[in-house]
Protein backbone atom coordinates (compact mmCIF):
# COMPACT_ATOMS: atom_id res chain seq x y z
CA UNK A 1 0.00 0.00 0.00
CA UNK A 2 1.45 3.39 -1.01
CA UNK A 3 1.17 6.74 0.63
CA UNK A 4 -1.11 7.96 -2.20
CA UNK A 5 -3.67 5.28 -1.39
CA UNK A 6 -4.12 6.85 2.07
CA UNK A 7 -5.06 10.24 0.53
CA UNK A 8 -8.66 11.15 -0.14
CA UNK A 9 -9.77 10.95 -3.79
CA UNK A 10 -10.18 14.73 -4.04
CA UNK A 11 -6.54 15.34 -3.00
CA UNK A 12 -5.24 12.71 -5.43
CA UNK A 13 -7.25 14.28 -8.28
CA UNK A 14 -5.89 17.73 -7.42
CA UNK A 15 -2.29 16.37 -7.38
CA UNK A 16 -2.81 14.78 -10.81
CA UNK A 17 -4.19 18.05 -12.20
CA UNK A 18 -1.22 19.96 -10.77
CA UNK A 19 1.24 17.49 -12.31
CA UNK A 20 -0.47 17.76 -15.70
CA UNK A 21 -0.40 21.55 -15.49
CA UNK A 22 3.31 21.55 -14.64
CA UNK A 23 4.04 19.10 -17.48
CA UNK A 24 2.14 21.36 -19.92
CA UNK A 25 4.09 24.41 -18.74
CA UNK A 26 7.39 22.57 -19.16
CA UNK A 27 6.40 21.45 -22.67
CA UNK A 28 5.54 25.05 -23.57
CA UNK A 29 8.91 26.27 -22.28
CA UNK A 30 10.71 23.62 -24.32
CA UNK A 31 8.85 24.72 -27.45
CA UNK A 32 9.88 28.34 -26.89
CA UNK A 33 13.53 27.35 -26.47
CA UNK A 34 13.63 25.43 -29.74
CA UNK A 35 11.76 27.83 -31.97
CA UNK A 36 13.96 28.24 -35.07
CA UNK A 37 14.69 31.74 -36.26
CA UNK A 38 12.32 32.91 -38.95
CA UNK A 39 13.77 32.21 -42.36
CA UNK A 40 14.12 35.23 -44.57
CA UNK A 41 13.27 34.99 -48.21
CA UNK A 42 15.26 36.63 -50.99
CA UNK A 43 12.38 39.01 -51.64
CA UNK A 44 12.41 40.07 -47.96
CA UNK A 45 16.00 41.34 -48.22
CA UNK A 46 16.69 44.94 -49.09
CA UNK A 47 18.12 45.74 -52.50
CA UNK A 48 21.42 46.75 -50.88
CA UNK A 49 21.69 43.44 -49.03
CA UNK A 50 20.91 41.49 -52.19
CA UNK A 51 23.62 43.39 -54.11
CA UNK A 52 26.15 42.75 -51.33
CA UNK A 53 25.36 39.03 -51.36
CA UNK A 54 25.64 38.83 -55.15
CA UNK A 55 28.94 40.74 -55.11
CA UNK A 56 30.36 38.48 -52.39
CA UNK A 57 29.28 35.35 -54.27
CA UNK A 58 30.85 36.56 -57.53
CA UNK A 59 34.09 37.49 -55.77
CA UNK A 60 34.21 34.12 -54.00
CA UNK A 61 33.60 32.29 -57.27
CA UNK A 62 36.28 34.28 -59.09
CA UNK A 63 38.82 33.63 -56.32
CA UNK A 64 38.04 29.90 -56.40
CA UNK A 65 38.41 29.67 -60.18
CA UNK A 66 41.67 31.66 -60.13
CA UNK A 67 43.09 29.48 -57.34
CA UNK A 68 42.08 26.23 -59.08
CA UNK A 69 43.62 27.36 -62.38
CA UNK A 70 46.83 28.36 -60.57
CA UNK A 71 46.96 25.01 -58.74
CA UNK A 72 46.53 23.14 -62.02
CA UNK A 73 49.19 25.12 -63.89
CA UNK A 74 51.79 25.50 -61.12
CA UNK A 75 54.32 22.66 -60.68
CA UNK A 76 53.96 20.71 -57.43
CA UNK A 77 57.45 21.85 -56.39
CA UNK A 78 56.16 25.42 -56.20
CA UNK A 79 53.23 24.58 -53.91
CA UNK A 80 53.44 24.07 -50.17
CA UNK A 81 51.59 20.87 -49.37
CA UNK A 82 49.87 18.55 -51.81
CA UNK A 83 48.17 19.97 -54.88
CA UNK A 84 45.19 17.67 -54.40
CA UNK A 85 44.69 18.87 -50.83
CA UNK A 86 44.69 22.52 -51.91
CA UNK A 87 42.38 21.82 -54.85
CA UNK A 88 39.90 19.94 -52.66
CA UNK A 89 39.94 22.64 -50.00
CA UNK A 90 39.46 25.45 -52.52
CA UNK A 91 36.69 23.61 -54.36
CA UNK A 92 34.76 22.08 -51.46
CA UNK A 93 35.17 24.18 -48.33
CA UNK A 94 32.63 26.96 -48.01
CA UNK A 95 34.75 29.78 -46.66
CA UNK A 96 33.57 33.08 -48.18
CA UNK A 97 36.88 33.41 -50.03
CA UNK A 98 39.18 32.62 -47.10
CA UNK A 99 40.56 29.33 -48.49
CA UNK A 100 41.46 30.70 -51.96
CA UNK A 101 43.13 33.74 -50.39
CA UNK A 102 44.97 31.42 -47.98
CA UNK A 103 46.25 29.43 -50.95
CA UNK A 104 47.58 32.55 -52.65
CA UNK A 105 49.21 33.79 -49.43
CA UNK A 106 50.47 30.56 -47.84
CA UNK A 107 50.21 27.79 -50.44
CA UNK A 108 52.56 29.08 -53.10
CA UNK A 109 56.31 28.86 -52.81
CA UNK A 110 57.82 32.15 -53.85
CA UNK A 111 61.05 32.31 -55.77
CA UNK A 112 63.60 34.38 -53.89
CA UNK A 113 63.61 37.94 -55.09
CA UNK A 114 66.90 39.33 -56.32
CA UNK A 115 68.57 41.52 -53.76
CA UNK A 116 68.82 45.17 -54.57
CA UNK A 117 72.22 46.47 -55.55
CA UNK A 118 74.26 46.94 -58.66
CA UNK A 119 74.63 44.10 -61.15
CA UNK A 120 77.94 42.24 -61.29
CA UNK A 121 79.48 39.68 -63.57
CA UNK A 122 79.93 36.31 -61.89
CA UNK A 123 81.52 34.57 -64.83
CA UNK A 124 80.26 32.58 -67.80
CA UNK A 125 77.97 35.45 -68.73
CA UNK A 126 75.72 35.24 -65.65
CA UNK A 127 74.76 38.26 -63.66
CA UNK A 128 74.43 38.59 -59.89
CA UNK A 129 74.07 41.55 -57.56
CA UNK A 130 76.63 43.29 -55.41
CA UNK A 131 75.42 44.93 -52.21
CA UNK A 132 75.35 48.69 -52.35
Amino acid sequence: MTHEDDLPAEVRRQDEEDELQIAAQLAELRKEEHVPAARRRWSDLSKRTRMLLITAAVADGALRVAALIDIQRRPASQIRGRKGMWAAAVALVSSAGVVPVSYFVFGQRREPRPRSGRPMRTGAGTTGFLPE
